[in-house]
């Protein structure tokens, strides 16, 4: 637990004291989306097929402090960091280090400190997975902003 809280006060830290790039109102939309897709992932993977958990064996209070205190965080880390404005080999190394970042840090979820248990699952599971959740993330932003951005009249 103590990893855990520690976890999220640095990753709080730093996403409030970073340079904002994005608006607070995408701040507030993708953090929102990163929530959901954690609930609705959670809820079949960890609640209904069992493959992992958090704490312990079905639904715990202390889920939650994972889901706000951990993802939108990193949620914000993430999408301010992200090099939108750079070639496709740095957005390359950065999805990269950015995954590398996830395996370590479930990985540590997992073994030393172990909130987070698998029963089933895999770290290479995951490994599959992140790719396409870091995209999905950005994706999201990416469609927000065009939803949102200023369209000329005809």
């Amino acid at each position: 637990m103590l990893f855990l809280l520690l976890s999220i006060l640095v990753l709080n830290a730093i996403a409030f004291w970073i340079p904002k790039k994005l608006t607070r109102h995408e701040i507030y939309v993708t953090s929102l989306f990163a929530g959901v897709l954690a609930i609705i992932t959670d809820t079949y993977l960890d609640l209904k097929h069992d493959l992992y958990g958090y704490f312990h064996v079905g639904p715990d209070y202390e889920v939650l402090l994972v889901l706000f205190g951990l993802y939108p965080a990193y949620n914000v880390i993430y999408l301010n960091l992200f090099p939108y404005m750079k070639g496709l080999y740095a957005k390359a190394v950065y999805l990269l280090l950015n995954w590398l970042f996830c395996l370590f840090y479930e990985w540590l979820s997992v073994q030393p400190f172990g909130f987070f248990y698998y029963n089933g699952w895999k770290l290479w599971y995951s490994a599959l997975v992140y790719p396409f959740l870091l995209v999905t993330l950005l994706g999201h932003l990416l469609f927000v902003r065009q939803l949102y951005s200023p369209r000329k009249q005809p």
